[in-house]
């Protein structure tokens, strides 16, 4: 076997995160492409020697792809953390399915977590998937982040639908083809178990003190810096009486249409596919275990 370490991650001070993928030739199954490695240290890294797990490959990493990007275009491996669940999210650059896997790291031997084994609930509903590209090809996670600020995306819990979960992490997903998807990540528990598994600070609204964003900035976004297209506001910090950017007339400001957008020479470039366009972010959530 001609394994290589592909990625490597820490997820908490005392765990590591190892993907080995094989370079042996094409007999493989694609699920036993890549192999995941939790290094796990008793106290702390460096004071004595791991103890190595190995993950389920049908869970983590599967189906890699090793033409899904060029080599040395990393990092391949994205992670994040949410401590108070003993969880750590992970998603491979080169995984074109299992996208998202949850692996837990609490006492006793890190492994993966299974979304909720329950008759009436079908699981791949649960899965943060992602979907495939317009042209039916394969679609990768480029970055995953988690937010655990939004008090206002409303869950409910896939074995009690009646039931509204309290506020939950949220994790980002960028796909390849240019998505922002979002998924709710949750615990199905009993009522009297809510307030050990949903804390008071598992999610927290932003801060009201973070500052707004420079004028200058927002007039660069909308235009202001350039002319702003025909028929949209343009941002002006001396609306808002002490230099604040507008942020009313942002929020409302539209996108240059192909016509108004003067930047490029159509009798030169021809015209650009989607100039003056943006990506719409799809939405979704799903519950998990």
């Amino acid at each position: 076997d001609r394994f290589k370490v592909d990625a490597v991650q820490w997820v908490d001070g005392f765990s590591l995160v190892v993907e080995c993928v094989n370079e042996g030739g094409d007999d493989w199954e694609p699920e036993e492409l890549c192999h995941t490695y939790v290094l796990r240290w008793e106290s702390g890294a460096g004071t004595s020697q791991p103890s190595k797990i190995r993950l389920d490959e049908e869970y983590v990493g599967a189906s890699i792809c090793a033409d899904a990007t060029p080599p040395g275009d990393g990092p391949y491996l994205h992670t994040v953390r949410l401590p108070a669940w003993d969880l750590a999210l992970l998603a491979h650059r080169k995984s074109s399915d299992s996208h998202v896997s949850l692996v837990g790291l609490g006492p006793g031997e890190p492994g993966v977590l299974e979304v909720l084994e329950d008759d009436s609930v079908d699981p791949d509903a649960l899965l943060a998937k992602v979907p495939l590209t317009e042209e039916d090809d394969d679609n990768f996670v480029l970055g995953m982040a988690l937010d655990t600020t939004s008090t206002g995306v409303r869950v409910l819990d896939p074995c009690k639908s009646e039931r509204p979960l309290p506020p939950c992490p949220v994790v980002f997903l960028l796909t390849t083809d240019g998505r922002l998807l979002l998924y709710s990540v949750a615990q199905s528990v009993p009522d009297d178990q809510f307030s050990r598994v949903y804390p008071p600070t598992l999610v927290l609204p932003p801060s009201p003190q973070l500052p707004a964003a420079p004028g200058e900035a927002l007039q660069v976004l909308l235009g202001g810096a350039t002319g702003s297209p025909a028929g949209s506001p343009a941002a002006s910090p001396a609306a808002a009486g002490k230099g604040e950017p507008d942020l009313k007339a942002a929020m409302g400001a539209g996108i240059p249409s192909d016509d108004e957008d003067d930047l490029l020479d159509d009798d030169d470039h021809g015209d650009p596919a989607g100039s003056g366009g943006g990506v719409a972010p799809a939405a979704e959530a799903a519950a998990k275990e």
